[in-house]
């Protein structure tokens, strides 16, 4: 039963870990476009190119804190 406890355990840490890359890359995609003038923020004048390279950091942050996480967390002893 402890067996599939851990498999289980190793499955939503998986789906959690790939959800975090998955928004991050969403996040990454919105600073692009904000940076571009594109999309939902074209209509926007505020200094698009600086929110937009902060928000992509942002982004990409997510991607590899979710990835750091899934591969190092026993290395921390979590």
């Amino acid at each position: 039963m402890a067996e599939n406890k851990s498999r289980i355990d190793q499955a939503v840490s998986w789906i959690f870990t790939l959800c975090r890359i998955a928004v991050g890359l969403l996040v990454s995609k919105t600073g692009f476009d904000l940076a571009r003038g594109q999309g939902s923020f074209a209509y926007y004048g505020s200094d698009r190119i600086m929110t937009g390279v902060f928000i992509m950091a942002i982004g990409i942050y997510f991607v590899f804190s979710g990835i750091r996480r899934q591969f190092f967390a026993d290395e921390e002893g979590r």
